[in-house]
C-alpha cells in the first residue's frame, strides 16, 4: 500500500478518536447534570461502535506503519482524574473517571445528543463552539519542563544544521573566488609566441579588390583542404606576378575582418620599415625550403602550447606581441631575438629589411 494510503488511514483514525473523546465528555456531562436520570441508549450504542470502529482504524494503522518500517513503541494508558465535586454544584456527585480520555485543551467540543453520530461523520472534522478552561498554572510548568530537552535539543541541531550549511556556502564561494581570481592572473600575464597560430601558405590565385586601390584579393592554401581568402595592402610594393604560387607565412587565429565588403580570413606576415609614421617598405617573409603549405611556424624557446583557437580582439593580444616581433641584423624575423622556425625545415628570411617591425 503506498503512503497516501497510509496518511488516509491515520487521518481517519484521529478522528475516530477525536469523536469518542467528544462522546465521552458528553456521556460524563450528562452524568453530571441529569441528576442520576439514565443515559440514552443510543448515545451509549453509538458511543460503543465509534470506540470499536476506533480500535479497528487503529489496528490498520499500525499494520500498514509496521509493514513500511516504522517502530511502534507502546505508551502507558493515561487517566483523567474526575473533577471535584465543588465544580459539579450542589447535590451533584461526580461522575467516573474516563479511561483513556485526551487531555485537557483550551477548547470545549461539544456534540448534539439528539441523534447518534454516523461513519460518515468520521470524515468531517468537529466543530468547535465554547472555550474550555485553561490548564493549571502547576500542569502548564511542569509540561514546559518536560518539552525543555526537546526543544533545547532541537534549537541545538538546528544551530549545528545552519553552522554546517554556511560552512559549506563559504567553502564554495571561497572556491568560486579561487578559481575566478586564477582565471584573472592568467589574463593579467603577458602573452607570449605560442597564443599565435602562425602556418605556412601558397597563395593560389590574386587580383585586385574591385573597391580599394590598395589591397590585393588572395586565395591562400593552407592545408587544410579549404582555401581562405586573405586582404593584404601590397599593391604598393608587389606586383600580382610576384604574389601568384607564392609560398609565404600567415597569421589564421586573428578573428576575421571585413574589407570594403570582402572578408578576410587571415593576415600575410611581412617586414615592415616605416619612417616618420610612413610606411616606406614592405617585404613577405620567406619560409625555409621544403616548407609546405599546413607547416606550423613556431619559435622554439617559446613553444609553450598550442595556439588560441582564435584571439580574442578585446584582448589585444596580437598588439602586445607586436613590439616583440622584429627582424634582425641578419634579416631574420624573430620574437624577441629569436628566430621564425618551421621545425626540422629551418628558419624564415627577408632579402633585405633588417631590424624592421613584423606585421
Amino acid at each position: 500500500m503506498d503512503a497516501s494510503a497510509v496518511q488516509a488511514a491515520k487521518s481517519r483514525a484521529e478522528r475516530a478518536e477525536r469523536l469518542v473523546a467528544q462522546l465521552r465528555y458528553q456521556l460524563e456531562y450528562l452524568k453530571l447534570n441529569v441528576g442520576g436520570q439514565p443515559v440514552p441508549q443510543d448515545l451509549l450504542e453509538a458511543n460503543e461502535k465509534l470506540r470499536s470502529r476506533r480500535d479497528e482504524l487503529k489496528k490498520q494503522l499500525e499494520e500498514l506503519e509496521v509493514e513500511h518500517g516504522v517502530k511502534l513503541i507502546p505508551l502507558p494508558v493515561t487517566k483523567t482524574t474526575a473533577m471535584p465535586s465543588s465544580a459539579h454544584g450542589p447535590g451533584k456527585t461526580p461522575g467516573p473517571e474516563i479511561v483513556g480520555a485526551p487531555p485537557a485543551k483550551k477548547r470545549c467540543i461539544s456534540v448534539s445528543t439528539d441523534t447518534p453520530p454516523t461513519e460518515a461523520a468520521l470524515d468531517t472534522d468537529p466543530v468547535i463552539t465554547a472555550s474550555a478552561a485553561s490548564p493549571s498554572p502547576a500542569a502548564k510548568k511542569s509540561g514546559e519542563e518536560a518539552a525543555a530537552p526537546a526543544v533545547a535539543a532541537a534549537t541545538a541541531a538546528g544551530a549545528s544544521d545552519k553552522k554546517a550549511k554556511k560552512k559549506e556556502k563559504a567553502a564554495k564561494a571561497g572556491g568560486a573566488q579561487a578559481s575566478g581570481g586564477g582565471k584573472k592572473q592568467q589574463e593579467a600575464v603577458e602573452p607570449d609566441y605560442s597564443r599565435l597560430n602562425i602556418r605556412v601558405g601558397k597563395i593560389v590565385s590574386v587580383r585586385r579588390h574591385p573597391d580599394a586601390d590598395g589591397l590585393y584579393v588572395e586565395e591562400v592554401d593552407i592545408g587544410d583542404g579549404e582555401n581562405r581568402t586573405v586582404c593584404s595592402g601590397l599593391v604598393k610594393f608587389c606586383k600580382e606576378e610576384d604574389l601568384q604560387d607564392r609560398i609565404a607565412i600567415f597569421c589564421v587565429n586573428l578573428k576575421p575582418a571585413v574589407f570594403r565588403g570582402i572578408p578576410s580570413q587571415g593576415m600575410i606576415m611581412c617586414a615592415e620599415r616605416i619612417v616618420d609614421g610612413v610606411s616606406e617598405a614592405c617585404e613577405v617573409i620567406r619560409p625555409p625550403a621544403g616548407s609546405v603549405p599546413g607547416d606550423r611556424v613556431i619559435v622554439p624557446e617559446y613553444n609553450t602550447g598550442e595556439p588560441d583557437k582564435q584571439l580574442n580582439p578585446k584582448k589585444k593580444v596580437f598588439e602586445r606581441l607586436k613590439p616583440d616581433l622584429q627582424t634582425n641584423e641578419d634579416c631574420i624575423p624573430c620574437y624577441k631575438g629569436h628566430p621564425f622556425t618551421v621545425e626540422g625545415k629551418g628558419i624564415c628570411r627577408v632579402e633585405k629589411l633588417s631590424n624592421c617591425q613584423i606585421k
